[in-house]
Parts: structure tokens; C-alpha cells; sequence
């Protein structure tokens, strides 16, 4: 197992590779679109997952013990961009995965939290997650739903995505009626995301459940997006 502090050199390395290749007007410009909350080296995602691609060839990857430090360090840096290397890293470790690591996914959506890195984690990591474990689903989503935390009611909204057929709808739609009260704009729109991807799949379901479920107009209007185009 790497130590601790070699994990710090392993992170920094790719730290010095993003710097290098960074844009300065490319960042500027990444940082006024999410409001200058963060600082970017200026990479398109593109370039920076060709940077990881190579990283990752050269240097391999860390073991799952060593998962959580990677994250914490990454999440430490003032990048975004390291950031959005540690959840894509992320994805290698899902599969093998045990119930207990739901807290550190549930760390990554409430810490530096923004739409950027929860609409990432939510679905490529909480929604494969919860595949395996499909017997904790609607207690951590009931707890996310109930926590006033807005990133995680999101992500109670929109982990399943990518379900098509295997979506769970009964969840889904009592979580959107928990939430369809809602004034906040991220939770409108995930409420009409959610749906509008379901009834992709499942667009009589959808429709019913729109007639019925006072919605907010923005949540309806993104909802009935594809089954009314």
C-alpha cells in the first residue's frame, strides 16, 4: 500500500501536469461560470481526461484502502479540475464497493458541492453504487430527502438516470412529491429532469403522474419535454 504521503506526491504530479497544461483565459472563463467559486487550470474536459488517461497508464491506480485519501486530498485542492479527475477515478472503485462506502459519496456531494459534481456522482456513482446494494436504496434516499441538504435531495432526485426499465418509479415519484413544493431552482429542474428521462422509457407513467402531481411550471415544463416534442 502507498503511504499516505506518497499518495500526496501521486496527486501532486497530476497536479503539476494540469498546471502545465492549463489555459489562463479558458480558466477565467470556467470560474465566472460557476460563479467564482472555484479556481480551473483551464482545461477542456476533453484535454484533461487525455492528461489523466496518460497519467493513469504511467502511474496505475491506487487500492480501494487508499480511495478515501485520494478523494480528501483532491477535494482539498482550489481546482475544480481535481475535482472532476477524483470522481471519474471513482468509477474504478465502485464495483468493489461495501455498503459502508455510501458516506464517502455522500462527503463528495456535500463538500464543495455544486450542480458540476453532483450531477456527476449522483448518477455514474451513487446510481451503480446502489445496484449492488439495493436493500439500503430507500433509507438513504428517504435520509436525503429529509436533510435538508439541498445536494442530496437532488441526488435523491436523479441517481437513477440511467435506469430505463429498472427504474424504480414508486421511489421516484414519492420522492418528487416530497420535494414539489420546492422554490429552489436545482430542485425544480431535477425534479423535471428526473422525469423527463423516465418517461423516455415510461411515458404513459410519466404523463399520469404530471396530470395528477401539482408540480412547479419549471418542473412540468422540463418533465413533459420529450413526451411532447
Amino acid at each position: 500500500m502507498i503511504p499516505t504521503q506518497d499518495i500526496h506526491s501521486y496527486v501532486s504530479a497530476l497536479s503539476s501536469i494540469f498546471e502545465e497544461e492549463g489555459n489562463r483565459e479558458t480558466a477565467s472563463g470556467a470560474k465566472a461560470y460557476m460563479r467564482n467559486q472555484f479556481e480551473f487550470y483551464g482545461l477542456p474536459s476533453p484535454l484533461r481526461r487525455r492528461l489523466q488517461k496518460g497519467f493513469l497508464l504511467q502511474n496505475g491506480y491506487l487500492s480501494i484502502e487508499q480511495w478515501p485519501e485520494l478523494i480528501f486530498q483532491c477535494w482539498n485542492s482550489a481546482y475544480r479540475e481535481m475535482q472532476y479527475f477524483a470522481m471519474e477515478y471513482s468509477q474504478h472503485f465502485i464495483p468493489h464497493c461495501t455498503e459502508e462506502h455510501i458516506v464517502l459519496l455522500e462527503w463528495m456531494m456535500t463538500n464543495k458541492a455544486w450542480w458540476d459534481t453532483v450531477d456527476f456522482i449522483s448518477p455514474k456513482l451513487c446510481g451503480k453504487f446502489f445496484i449492488h446494494f439495493p436493500d439500503i436504496i430507500e433509507n438513504t434516499t428517504s435520509k436525503w430527502i429529509d436533510s435538508q441538504n439541498l445536494w442530496l435531495q437532488r441526488a435523491a432526485l436523479i441517481f437513477q438516470l440511467n435506469y430505463k426499465e429498472k427504474t424504480h418509479l414508486d421511489l421516484l415519484f414519492r420522492s418528487i412529491q416530497c420535494l414539489s413544493d420546492s422554490d429552489d431552482f436545482f430542485i425544480q429542474k431535477a425534479i423535471g429532469w428526473a422525469l423527463r428521462q423516465v418517461s423516455k422509457t415510461f411515458p404513459e407513467e410519466v404523463m399520469h403522474f404530471v396530470a395528477h402531481q401539482p408540480l412547479k411550471p419549471l418542473s412540468k415544463k422540463e418533465a413533459l419535454r420529450f413526451v411532447n416534442r
